[in-house]
């Protein structure tokens, strides 16, 4: 599994998303691999590498209170499915589902959304590979975009909202 958090959330929901990645990181069985990302980048940050869930909750978990939010650029979705696939293909047992975990937000005034390509999503399920995306609120926003449900929908995964309300 791989994690992905959005530095580009204003302070408030980048400190949600940190929440709610160290909660997933809890969800995940001791030995089970996992790797987390953090786009735009912070020097200070680990390294994104794959690990055990007990590793990275003991990494992570001190490593992103350390980093702030509202960091200028933006997700780049097929750009980080390039970086995870060989993580996850690496650290893959046979037969174990493979996800990517988005923690982004809409657009919003002043922060440009997540960027998809077109047809990610085949590309993306080809390699049975799942994208879920944890939806965070921000003022002035009312979804996500329409390519980014199409990924997550077209790969099996699902959108959730910061609350865990699945959308489909």
């Amino acid at each position: 599994h791989v994690i992905v958090l959005d530095r580009s959330l204003p302070e408030s929901a980048w400190r949600s998303a940190v929440a709610t990645a160290q909660g997933q990181l809890e969800l995940y069985e001791d030995e089970e691999q996992v790797a987390v990302l953090v786009e735009p980048p912070a020097p200070s940050l680990p390294p994104f590498q794959m690990m055990t869930a007990s590793e990275a909750r003991v990494l992570w978990g001190q490593a992103l209170n350390q980093v702030g939010g509202a960091a200028s650029g933006s997700l780049d979705v097929a750009a980080i499915y390039a970086k995870a696939l060989p993580l996850l293909q690496s650290g893959r047992k046979l037969g174990a589902p493979a996800s990517i975990e988005l923690l982004t937000a809409p657009a919003s005034p002043g922060r440009s959304g997540p960027k998809v390509a077109e047809n990610l999503a085949e590309t993306v399920r080809a390699q049975a590979v799942a994208v879920n995306v944890t939806r965070l609120r921000l003022a002035g926003t009312t979804g996500l975009s329409s390519s980014l449900e199409q990924l997550a929908k077209g790969t099996g995964g699902a959108i959730v909202d910061g609350g865990g309300k699945s959308w489909f």
